[in-house]
């Protein structure tokens, strides 16, 4: 066991589940943990530690440490100010140092290394999904022409993680939170401009930042714990033991490395528990009012404030405990379902084809458009090749053995499923409407299967 920052410190039991992870030939764990919410919910957070569980290395906290009923009621006290912060769309990244490799690296709460990814390009030329190592790396190219990046030959030819001459200048007792924003990580958000491949320092650690505390003779495995920085502009109540000039140093630092949070300007107070109710109130009042055929609409789901679809979720924070907790955009939340309904796009393009809602998809993600004039090339392709197997072999009779097996056994089907059961009644000609509506009987994944068979 270790010490947590102090809004979860009571919840740092026994790990949920414990996975074990290689990552550049280095071994390590990742234990997951969670954060009681209510009695029903809770949030997890992670924990990286090397293979033997005694050095951690990076901490990854929980979304929310309370529940809005809790916040609004046993946890607040008169006089708490509660911060509401715009939430940032994206996929946390975690950056921490590895002594025993003497290299930096980076995790998310599943994984290490980043040589993994999750989701579907926006790009149409794409034909492999970058990893979330490799959209990092393209952060850092763009920021070559920044102050931290002066030596633009060697920043050029970044192609890994080593390569980032900025993170020398990096605190190796502390691990960075990031937000990574990238075209192939694509979420709900339309405006082009926010999908350059960005990170946005969000939370700072600070690993074995204080002394033991539990006992020498005690059993329990860990010694170290972790303390989180405040902003220079967010000095907490519950954070005011923090090192001020030192955090403030590690912060400005890790900002000019990593990029600006831009959170700032999405920062206001509430001052009462009644502040706290109208604001939650008023977003699912607002959100009730409008009819679900104008939540989705091509011209306001922007990165822009007045789109209500921004931010993703609201995060509020108790400035004298540290708990926060999230209101979730019913309007973001809508979008992100629609969007995420398979990450497989030709799953997804099957799925709003048998539906006839491709054309409202589009008007809401337009990015998708070239997308899916391949998909749909693709999947045409495919059903022509089949009609085509049929006419060779059913009707013009070349037995020459060159039709390719995934689309003859299609054909054999069709005659003796469909045509020729159709002779002793209404006799039914064999057309490419026909076998549409073949493959319209078979599930959308098994139709995947079947376009993605060997030939």
């Amino acid at each position: 066991m270790f010490h947590l920052p102090i809004p979860i410190e009571g919840n740092s039991g026994v790990p949920d589940s414990i996975i074990n992870k290689t990552s550049r030939g280095q071994e390590y764990t990742i234990l997951r943990y969670h954060c009681d919410i209510d009695y029903v919910n809770d949030e997890p957070f992670t924990v990286l530690t090397d293979k033997s569980q005694s050095t951690v290395y990076a901490y990854m906290p929980p979304r929310q440490t309370i529940s809005k009923q809790k916040m609004e009621t046993s946890e607040y006290l008169e006089g708490d100010v509660i911060e509401v912060k715009d939430s940032i769309e994206g996929t946390m990244i975690t950056f921490f140092w590895n002594g025993a490799a003497n290299e930096w690296n980076i995790c998310t709460r599943n994984g290490v290394g980043g040589d993994y990814a999750y989701g579907q390009s926006i790009n149409a030329e794409s034909t492999r999904k970058k990893t979330f190592r490799e959209m990092v790396l393209d952060a850092f190219r763009l920021r070559i022409s920044s102050s931290f990046s002066e030596d633009s030959d060697s920043n050029s030819n970044i192609n890994d993680i080593s390569d980032v001459l900025a993170l020398n200048e990096l605190s190796k007792s502390h691990c960075y939170t990031c937000i990574l924003t990238h075209s192939d990580n694509h979420i709900v958000y339309n405006n082009h401009q926010i999908f350059r491949a960005s990170l946005r320092l969000i939370a700072v650690f600070e690993i074995d930042a204080m002394p033991p505390l539990v006992s020498a003779d005690s059993d329990i495995r860990y010694q170290g714990c972790v303390r989180e920085l405040p902003t220079p502009i967010d000095r907490q109540t519950y954070m005011e033991e923090s090192k001020t000039e030192e955090d403030d140093l590690i912060w400005n630092v890790g900002k000019r490395v990593f990029g600006e949070s831009n959170t700032e300007a999405g920062i206001h107070y509430l001052n009462s528990v009644e502040d706290v109710v109208l604001f939650k109130k008023d977003v699912f009042d607002y959100a009730s009012s409008v009819t679900s055929s104008n939540i989705l609409s091509t011209d306001l789901m922007e990165w822009n404030k007045d789109s209500i679809y921004f931010p993703p979720a609201w995060i509020l924070t108790n400035l004298r405990t540290g708990h926060r907790t999230e209101i979730a955009n019913p309007f973001y939340e809508r979008a992100k379902d629609l969007r995420n309904i398979q990450p497989n796009l030709m799953y997804l393009y099957l799925h709003l084809r048998r539906s006839n809602t491709i054309n409202g998809y589009l008007t809401t993600f337009p990015v998708y458009y070239e997308k899916f004039v391949m998909l749909e090339r693709e999947y045409e392709n495919f059903i022509t090749e089949v009609h085509n197997a049929y006419v060779k072999f059913y009707i013009l009779k070349i037995r020459d053995n060159t039709i390719p097996k995934k689309y003859f056994v299609h054909a054999a089907r069709i005659h003796h499923d469909i045509y020729l059961p159709s002779i002793s009644t209404v006799r039914i000609k064999i057309t490419r409407s026909v076998v549409n509506v073949y493959f319209i009987h078979f599930s959308i994944a098994k139709v995947i299967y079947f376009m993605e068979a060997e030939n």
